[in-house]
């Protein structure tokens, strides 16, 4: 006979241009599928490079937790939308795991230096070449500031390079891993076998009193035996 195992899908949510140049989505992905999870990621779509905001919306739906990587850029805006308040992809992928809700397990970019860094709006504030540049830049780093607020009370894991978030998404991923899911299991199960096994050490019924490890004597030996028997097999491997 087949057995089937449930394995959770798994959506990823983060910006593209850095995080995807930089080889860090590659790694959470990687992260998932160690965990023999199912990544849930726009690099398996067929709308590449921008799929619809409904897709994106549904595919979160769909999953069973969403792992969010947000490091210094805001990323895309859907179009559409009203100043101040102009959501990221990424910020409309969190809110509908809330809204679902499903789990989120999000990573913050830990440095302020190097690649990543650079490639965020703050760092290149001082590069803008024109003034609407600058606004766009500053609006941008204000939107993602306010993005990260939404977390505040939630456990946040910090990474400082892509093998680090691979090693540290793949810690977080425990509680969905079927390997470890299994497990516990089974050690529930032992635990609960064994307070069986206690609880049977003694049975009584009217007139006949047995502990473990005894026989009942008397007339009918045999039959009281075998049904005290049957009864101690029932309670423990009910």
């Amino acid at each position: 006979m087949m057995k089937f195992t449930f394995m959770a899908k798994v959506f990823l949510s983060s910006t593209c241009d850095d995080l995807d140049q930089l080889g860090y989505r590659a790694k959470a992905l990687h992260a998932i599928n160690q965990r023999q999870l199912t990544p849930e990621s726009m690099e398996f779509w067929e709308t590449r490079p921008q799929p619809s905001v409904q897709k994106c919306l549904e595919k979160v739906r769909a999953s069973d937790l969403l792992v969010v990587v947000v490091a210094f850029r805001y990323g895309w805006i859907p179009p559409g939308q009203k100043a101040p308040d102009r959501r990221s992809i990424t910020w409309m992928e969190v809110e509908e795991a809330r809204r679902k809700p499903i789990p989120i397990v999000p990573f913050f970019a830990a440095k302020e230096d190097g690649p990543l860094w650079q490639l965020g709006e703050r760092y290149r504030l001082s590069k803008a070449k024109t003034d609407a540049e600058f606004e766009d830049l500053i609006m941008r780093a204000r939107l993602l500031d306010k993005f990260k607020e939404t977390f505040s009370g939630i456990d946040i894991g910090q990474f400082e390079s892509p093998d680090d978030l691979l090693h540290k998404i793949y810690r977080a991923l425990e509680p969905w891993d079927a390997r470890s899911v299994r497990q516990k299991k089974l050690i529930d199960d032992r635990a609960y076998l064994n307070s069986l096994h206690e609880a049977s050490r003694h049975i009584e019924i009217p007139g006949i009193s047995r502990s473990r490890g005894t026989r009942a004597s008397g007339p009918g030996d045999r039959l009281v035996n075998h049904a005290l028997d049957m009864m101690l097999l029932l309670v423990r491997f009910r």
